[in-house]
């Protein structure tokens, strides 16, 4: 009788060793998923994300070849107007800030106030060309040259005194400017929307906690 009851005391103390066993192992296996599932939310995109400087920088030289392009893209409407008319037409100036903002979005898509600085120069300088390509189309009309010495001439123009109309405040120089303006007006809504995007998000976290 008492080799039994030791061996049923045997058996007992193995069974619960197992169960200790067990669930320890079951603690064990929880604790590592609950760690997985931190890691998982850690290495998550909102935990991963890009600064938006660094962001900006990687998007710097593509979207300033993106500006430049549409710049001189922009500059051709007014350009072949004058060609055609022998005058330039105000109203098409207001092309060459969006074509401008769609060469940064196409190619670099920079946002926000670099994105806009960015516009704002090559908008003045693509005003500047635009200024002249009208003044060169007048003297490709006048000394009958071809329509392909255009970007030789106002190439020649730049800088030079005297070539663009008198006076200064003049209505010839005055409405492009204003066109322009106009036109960065319109680029600026849509450049700026974006500009901080991860305060949106978090706004939005916020919201929906």
């Amino acid at each position: 009788m008492k080799e039994e009851k030791s061996l049923k005391n045997r058996f007992a103390a193995l069974i619960n060793r197992k169960k200790t066993k067990g669930e320890a192992s079951e603690n064990t296996d929880a604790s590592l998923k609950t760690n997985n599932t931190q890691a998982d939310i850690n290495a998550s995109p909102a935990a991963t994300e890009t600064k938006p400087g660094k962001k900006d920088d990687a998007h710097w030289p593509t979207s300033i070849i993106g500006a430049f392009v549409g710049m001189l893209a922009g500059t051709l409407p007014a350009a072949a107007w004058a060609l055609i008319f022998g005058a330039s037409f105000s109203p098409l100036y207001l092309l060459v800030p969006l074509a401008v903002y769609y060469g940064i979005k196409l190619m670099g898509k920079l946002e926000g106030p670099r994105g806009l600085a960015l516009l704002i120069i090559f908008t003045a300088i693509g005003l500047y060309l635009t200024l002249l390509s009208c003044q060169a189309a007048g003297d490709v009309l006048k000394y009958k040259m071809s329509v392909f010495n255009l970007p030789l001439v106002t190439i020649t123009l730049i800088g030079r005194s005297g070539v663009l109309p008198a006076p200064f405040f003049s209505s010839a120089n005055v409405f492009p400017v204003v066109f322009a303006a106009i036109g960065t007006a319109l680029a600026y809504e849509p450049l700026m929307k974006n500009a901080n995007p991860h305060e949106d998000a978090s706004d939005a976290r916020g919201a929906a906690e």
